[in-house]
């Protein structure tokens, strides 16, 4: 993962966002970049949400008073100006439309290197509804996406860190972005591979069995904990403490279960991994992710879209 110059933070005026924006300010005071804050005023689907939300923009241009659009666009300046009083300088863009589609086209528009944002918000009047739009940005950003919750336990500390490596595309750089985000002096980085049972299951049941083969199985960790442990050289000879961990079961059940046991401060992972014995169905895996581990979780693009030179 390279250096960090511009960091995006989608905001809907929620105490999240409010924990993406200290969080994003903490990276950038460490890595100098720059932030910027972006609010997208939801377009509603179907055709009567559509006409409403027209009529308001339209009442907006001819300035009448309390229209929400216009309320956002002050909250907004309102934000960036309590938040900005720092050495960080911080740039805001309003949009209009579906918040994780502009998420992601804003972010190549100012040449973002990573998005900050709450895995929950506001709906209604000021809403994102950033909950849901996590998921949606989380598939379609070609950058890192830091998701973070409000709350105790939920603060940027990556002094230990879990990496979820299924062993595709993204996992090098998973454990990459790992070593970026945490210091050396005293970091801990747990590799974690969790081999899904349900294709091994899937093949039980139509080779007549309804369990895995233990041999298999445990053949199948073998050879998976010693490839996280050649992963693990490049980060030992940076002075990273670390340990490897493979476990069988649900990907999602098992990475939440053993971020809380281990007391992970980050959770680093792909999007996207191979199928069959040893995949990580980022796709599901994500959106559980962020409803069952509390503190803040880094989602590194498999495959990284190469910007513009601006």
């Amino acid at each position: 993962m390279k250096k960090v110059r511009r960091i995006l933070v989608p905001v809907d005026f929620s105490p999240t966002s409010a924990a993406a924006i200290r969080t994003a300010l903490r990276i950038a005071s460490q890595s100098r970049a720059g932030v910027t804050l972006l609010h997208v005023y939801p377009f509603p689907r179907g055709a009567l949400g559509a006409y409403r939300t027209l009529k308001r923009i339209e009442a907006d241009a001819r300035g009448k008073p309390g229209d929400w659009v216009e309320d956002s666009r002050r909250t907004l300046s309102a934000w960036a100006a309590r938040y900005g009083k720092g050495k960080i300088r911080i740039a805001k863009v309003f949009a209009i439309g579906r918040p994780g589609r502009e998420i992601n086209i804003v972010a190549r528009q100012v040449g973002a290197d990573l998005i900050v944002m709450g895995t929950r918000g506001l709906g209604g009047l000021k809403g994102a509804v950033l909950g849901s739009t996590t998921a949606e940005t989380l598939r379609a950003a070609d950058i890192p996406v830091l998701a973070v919750h409000a709350g105790r336990g939920a603060s940027f500390d990556p002094t230990r860190v879990l990496v979820a490596d299924d062993f595709g595309p993204g996992g090098r750089s998973a454990i990459a972005a790992a070593g970026d985000f945490a210091k050396p002096q005293g970091a801990s980085i747990l590799l974690l591979h969790v081999v899904d049972l349900a294709p091994i299951l899937y093949a039980g049941i139509v080779e007549g069995g309804l369990s895995a083969p233990p041999n298999y199985l445990a053949e199948d960790e073998k050879r998976a904990l010693a490839i996280l442990d050649r992963r693990a050289r490049t980060l030992r000879r940076r002075g990273f403490k670390v340990e490897c961990l493979v476990v069988s079961g649900t990907p999602a059940v098992y990475i939440a279960r053993i971020a809380g046991r281990w007391r992970a401060r980050l959770v680093v992972a792909a999007t996207h991994g191979r199928r069959g014995i040893t995949r990580f169905v980022l796709g599901n895996t994500a959106e559980a992710l962020l409803r069952g581990v509390r503190c803040p979780i880094l989602v590194v693009p498999s495959q990284a879209v190469p910007r513009r030179k601006r």
